[in-house]
């Protein structure tokens, strides 16, 4: 006879009972990436944008300074128009440095482009609030033609990038909500092959253990009962097919005794 793989129950049973519980460790560990990995990626935008939203709000905050500035220098003496001057300057100063840090904290592809035209807009915008702070006397028509140039351009720029950054905001948190359903996928997955190979591992135990013991008994009651006995058919070489080779020969032997009789 050729050598056939031996297996017993014990080592089944383990393997068996082994792979269900590497199964439900992998799922709990492949939810815990999934989790970090959205969580990260979550903070990661929901700082950059909030980063991006204050840059836009302090960029607002110093054009508003610029405009009220230009406004009072239409009919303010010469010494406040230095003050303003310099007022204008200063804000000047914070809408370039927040802008330059908004340049650098892109959160959405179209952002670059706009970020380039408000930093035109501003430009511009320089160039003719410089030319009216120089008049002898300016005028209100002098500044209602700025206000209606690149100032709206301006303005208008600076809250379209506000608008996008505060949508990304919105999409964020909505994403950390969504974030431990997203998480559950994988290990939902694992759980429901873990289920099927418990079913499948239940159907084995059922077919090669529960049915060869209930046959074997059935087999002895059998031979007590009637004195025949039929040998029960096992496909397992292990300890079941021990036990069944053990009871045969135990029946034959029994039934030789009985013929001595």
């Amino acid at each position: 006879m050729g050598y056939r793989f031996r297996l017993g129950i014990r080592p089944k049973l383990f393997m068996g009972f082994s792979i269900i519980t590497a199964m439900l460790v992998i799922s709990d560990a492949l939810s815990i990436l999934e989790i970090s990995r959205i969580g990260k990626q979550v903070r990661r935008l929901l700082s950059d944008s909030y980063q991006s939203v204050q840059y836009c709000q302090n960029m607002l905050q110093a054009f508003e300074g610029q405009r009220y500035a230009l406004l009072e220098n239409l009919g303010a003496d010469s010494a406040r128009r230095i003050e303003l001057r310099k007022a204008f300057e200063q804000a000047s100063t914070r809408f370039k440095f927040n802008m330059a840090l908004a340049k650098t904290n892109l959160t959405h592809e179209s952002e670059d482009l706009l970020i380039d035209s408000i930093e035109r807009y501003h430009a511009a915008y320089l160039q003719q609030g410089y030319m009216l702070l120089e008049r002898p006397q300016p005028s209100l028509q002098h500044y209602l033609e700025l206000r209606r140039g690149p100032s709206t351009q301006l303005y208008g720029a600076v809250n379209r990038l506000l608008a996008i950054n505060q949508e990304a905001l919105y999409k964020g948190s909505t994403l950390l909500e969504k974030s431990p359903q997203q998480a559950m996928r994988p290990a939902l997955i694992v759980i429901v092959v873990a289920c099927l190979f418990t079913f499948m591992f239940t159907h084995l135990i059922s077919h090669y253990y529960v049915s060869p013991i209930i046959h074997i008994t059935e087999a002895i009651r059998q031979h007590l009962k009637f004195g025949r006995y039929r040998p029960p058919q096992t496909n397992s070489h292990d300890e079941i097919q021990d036990l069944r080779e053990a009871i045969d020969q135990l029946v034959e032997a029994h039934q030789e005794e009985r013929k001595k009789r």
